[in-house]
């Protein structure tokens, strides 16, 4: 990272805390290597941005911070994160935390001001409460009749806004995908349409690789193709020079996506649980796996749409919505089967068996009462 050692640069050690740079307060210590990644370029180190915000917020607000870097141990920073998420700090919050102390004391490690890291081998443990990977975490998977409001919702939004929403659900790219988007990878007036995912990412105005290091070409299709369409006939010269198809206000990279467009344009269609950009992906693989936009497509279709690692990741889609028809079946097993049986019976009913059923028992509680051995 370029930070001087205490032994090639004294007045460091002297600047941080005293004659032994180990000493030196972990806020302190992880401000000046914050400045360093600043002048570095890296990204979310300048002044009034993510890194500097967790650093005053959940390290300078906290004991661990005015701990210095020697006396810090493994079990203060499982205090640490025990502390934090007590203040309701979410699990990706607490990670991103995490995350940045790890650099902070690697960047002493580097300088040698500390033998070890001793936050590698901490881990964030994830609570029964928090969304994880599986069913909890595609809440936020909007159905059809939702896809439509928003639709409508979206028609008050400045067309940049409309167009990166819909192209985001309509082809499942992650944000940094779809900012980092070019114009020459776009083709919506081909026999196929089609666009080409390069870069998961921009730094410094250059394309980084996709998360799976992948480039992808997809095709584009019916609510991404609408969309896409109708911003590039209304982004014309207004923008012109800029090889991006999202570009910023200054014709640059956008650094980050209209999450809260997005948040009042769902309030405005009547969507008032808690949404993610990120569940916009998850909407597009839903509806296309389950069949929601046209005919259903398969696992592997929809893994190479949406650049999956492998089939796993694109199944999950499934099981959570297997969760959720098991999680309704138990809701409506705790009522009275006579009470939710159709009221008009046009006769004596059969079970699969041939068995004749006149009346139906009550089972409280109970999916299949007539299992073996009841």
């Amino acid at each position: 990272m370029g930070l001087p050692s205490a032994e090639s640069d004294p007045s460091r050690a002297r600047a941080v805390d005293g004659p032994r740079a180990g000493a030196a307060a972990l806020e302190v210590w992880g401000a000046a290597v914050l400045e360093e990644r600043a002048r570095a370029g890296v990204r979310n180190a300048r002044p009034g941005q993510g890194e500097r915000s967790i650093l005053r917020c959940q390290v300078a607000g906290d004991a661990l911070g005015a701990r210095s870097l020697e006396a810090i141990e493994s079990g203060d920073l499982r205090a640490w994160i025990e502390r934090r998420a007590a203040t309701g700090l979410s699990h990706k919050a607490l990670k991103n935390a995490l995350s940045l102390v790890r650099v902070i004391l690697q960047a002493a490690v580097d300088a040698g001001m500390l033998e070890r890291n001793v936050a590698r081998d901490v881990r964030v443990p994830r609570s029964r409460g928090t969304r994880s990977t599986h069913a909890a975490e595609l809440d936020g998977v909007l159905d059809p009749a939702e896809q439509a409001e928003l639709g409508r919702a979206l028609r008050t939004c400045a067309p940049a806004v409309r167009a990166m929403v819909l192209v985001a659900m309509g082809t499942g790219l992650r944000r940094g995908e779809l900012l980092s988007l070019e114009t020459s990878d776009v083709d919506v007036e081909g026999v196929e349409p089609a666009l080409v995912v390069r870069y998961g990412a921009r730094r410094a105005g250059a394309g980084e690789r996709t998360k799976g290091a992948r480039v992808r070409r997809l095709p584009l299709f019916g609510l991404g193709l609408v969309a896409m369409v109708e911003w590039l006939t209304a982004r014309g010269e207004a923008v012109s020079g800029s090889p991006l198809v999202f570009p910023g206000p200054r014709r640059g990279a956008r650094s980050k996506v209209p999450a809260r467009e997005l948040g009042a344009a769902l309030a405005l269609a009547g969507v008032l649980r808690s949404i993610r950009w990120h569940d916009l992906r998850h909407t597009c693989a839903t509806s296309l796996l389950l069949g929601w936009w046209g005919p259903a497509w398969s696992v592997a279709q929809v893994q190479k749409m949406l650049g999956h690692s492998s089939p796993a990741v694109t199944e999950k889609y499934l099981h959570a919505r297997n969760a959720g028809i098991f999680a309704a079946a138990r809701a409506t097993a705790t009522r009275d089967v006579n009470e939710t049986w159709p009221k008009a019976h046009p006769g004596p009913s059969l079970d699969p068996h041939g068995a004749q059923l006149s009346l139906f028992p009550s089972h409280p509680g109970e999916l299949n009462p007539r299992a073996p051995g009841r």
